[in-house]
């Protein structure tokens, strides 16, 4: 405990010695009095992580100093979460003038994006600037709109046309005038986030929304010349673009092993081969190697219920890099999830009257807990399945759990209504959604998660309604003994 204790102060003190504060000014036109966030993407934890906190002044005026260890872009978040990337460097100070703030309209189901006006001043005016300019610093729900509405040729000849357009235009307003790193940065933004979209259009076309399990769905049906993939140098991880390129570049080998991820067996495969041809395809970039083969294990211990090929891949990992940042989080996750397979964590949600329920009176019952949401089509397919295994075991001591995680109580109500949903019908939204996500290691839906009668989980990525009912069978088998 001693040396955990001195290798963390050591880690600390070796932050601070190296950031430097960095100071950001500005007006936000009509945020009077209004709290704001600098956060970026911690690596190392898989999460979000907040720099710093402050707060404009009545006129809309605001001052912000937070240390920073290097030059990389972080995001200006907004109250309603919406966020505005900016490129920050140690010991340089940057203005900002947000003219008319960003905002978004909905025309019915489709989400319009009008990104205001913002003037960048000070040490990165120039790259700044280009950044908003290039559409770069914002995330646009148009990338996904056109997804879900465009052919395959139309949606890779949309994102083909808009990476020529950004690249003109980076010439145009740059020119030679950054640092090789903001360079790899950019790059990142624009061509391997374009690999990135042309891979999510499957996503897009089936109008998942943000959660779902992808790896459920077809391969891409929009042509992605593989063989153009270029890995840029470590120091693009700070591009968000560039590492969702490299996650969709992998997943798409991955997926060459494997085929459609139809069985969590299949799953495991999918994440173990992932690992292993990145491990043997970035030998020449030991930090962009040890970023993808820890997601790609950190992911497949949250998916895959043996720990066979995690803790043998683990092990690899520990090998490869014995200091790594990154093992810290894959290990917690291994731990809590053997934790959560010895007793299952209690579950609080909201019953049709808005009443807190907790789910305590489970032991003698086999329990079957439906992970669901409105946007998530594949969850919506099931139901039918869902009812019919209901009325099976209807004599039987199962208790069958449909919980909605994030929708409005009218949209929850009106889709119980439809589906007629036996059971006990839940809803969790807030940090009470949160809170389950967190104990049940939730990333994705849909989610079955079973459960034997003395509480312990059985699986935590369960089959869904069509193909569980022998799990089911075998778990009551087992309850007679």
């Amino acid at each position: 405990m001693m040396i955990t204790r001195i290798l963390l102060l050591a880690a600390l003190i070796s932050f601070n010695l190296c950031a430097q504060p960095v100071t950001v000014k500005g007006t936000i036109s009509g945020h009077r009095n209004q709290k704001l966030e600098f956060a970026d993407w911690d690596l190392h934890k898989f999460q979000r992580r907040v720099l710093s906190t402050f707060a404009t002044d009545s006129n809309g005026h605001f001052e912000a100093t937070f240390p920073l260890d290097r030059a990389r872009p972080v995001h200006l978040v907004y109250k309603n979460g919406r966020s505005m990337l900016i490129w920050l460097e140690p010991g340089k100070i940057d203005s900002v003038i947000v003219l008319k703030p960003l905002e978004t309209k909905f025309v019915g189901e489709l989400e319009i994006l009008d990104k205001g006006a913002t003037i960048f001043y000070g040490d990165h005016a120039a790259l700044n600037n280009f950044l908003f300019e290039a559409d770069i610093s914002l995330s646009n729900p148009k990338m996904h709109q056109a997804g879900a509405t465009m052919s395959p040729e139309h949606y890779s000849l949309f994102l083909d046309s808009m990476e020529r357009a950004r690249i003109e235009l980076l010439h145009l307003r740059l020119k030679d005038r950054v640092s090789a790193e903001a360079e790899q940065f950019i790059y990142g933004e624009i061509v391997s986030n374009s690999y990135y979209h042309k891979s999510m259009y499957p996503v897009y076309r089936s109008r998942l929304g943000p959660k779902h399990d992808s790896t459920r769905l077809n391969p891409s049906e929009v042509s992605i010349d593989w063989s153009k993939w270029k890995f840029l140098s470590d120091s693009a991880l700070i591009s968000d673009g560039y590492r969702s390129g490299l996650q969709a570049y992998f997943s798409a080998r991955g997926v060459q092993r494997t085929g459609k991820v139809t069985s969590d067996s299949v799953r495991e495969q999918f994440f173990a081969h992932a690992f292993r041809v990145a491990d043997y395809e970035l030998v020449e970039l030991p930090g962009t190697r040890e970023f993808v083969t820890s997601f790609y294990l950190y992911h497949l211990i949250g998916f895959v219920e043996r720990f066979d090929s995690a803790v043998v891949l683990a092990q690899s990992f520990r090998n490869s890099f014995p200091d790594s940042p990154y093992y810290p989080a894959i290990k917690a996750r291994l731990d809590k999830k053997q934790r959560v397979r010895k007793a299952a964590p209690m579950i609080t949600a909201y019953d049709s009257n808005d009443r807190s329920v907790t789910l305590k009176d489970w032991r003698g019952k086999i329990v079957y807990i439906d992970v669901w949401a409105s946007y998530c089509k594949p969850c919506l397919e099931e139901f039918p399945n869902a009812v019919n295994l209901a009325a099976k075991f209807k004599n039987e001591p199962v208790q069958f759990v449909y919980l909605n995680l994030h929708d409005s109580k009218s949209k929850w109500t009106d889709l119980l209504i439809k589906h007629k949903l036996p059971g006990i019908n839940l809803r969790a939204a807030g940090e009470m959604a949160e809170k389950i996500k967190r104990d049940y290691g939730i990333n994705f839906i849909p989610r079955y998660i079973l459960i034997d009668k003395r509480r312990h989980v059985i699986s935590l990525s369960a089959k869904g309604p069509r193909e569980v009912e022998d799990d089911i069978l075998k778990a009551l088998k087992i309850a007679m003994k």
